[in-house]
């Protein structure tokens, strides 16, 4: 998988292993944020309200230990698309750089 980093700006790397804790249903609303969809769209796709989804977004953010939807998104997309070193851990100098290719 990705690599895990220890600084602030990566703490979406880290929740990675914990997507294993979501139930399907928050499963199927993080897959929904990998294509950057808004509230409302996700709502509309599985056939729930939005306030619905605010719900799912809060338990899941509150189950990988995320703090924003930024990194909710990040973690999302990484977790679908990244392949094992697309990332690797920086080297404490505060920034995150990108695997070799």
């Amino acid at each position: 998988m990705v690599a895990v980093a220890s600084c602030k700006c990566c703490c979406w790397l880290e929740a990675l292993p914990r997507v294993s804790t979501l139930t399907t249903r928050e499963m199927e609303v993080f897959t929904l944020l990998q294509a950057g969809e808004s509230n409302q769209a996700i709502a509309d796709e599985l056939y729930i309200t939005e306030r619905t989804v605010r719900a799912h977004l809060a338990q899941i953010m509150r189950k990988l230990e995320l703090t924003n939807r930024v990194h909710l998104c990040l973690a999302s997309y990484f977790y679908f698309h990244a392949a094992p070193g697309d990332l690797v851990a920086h080297d404490n100098s505060g920034r995150c750089e990108p695997g070799p290719r």
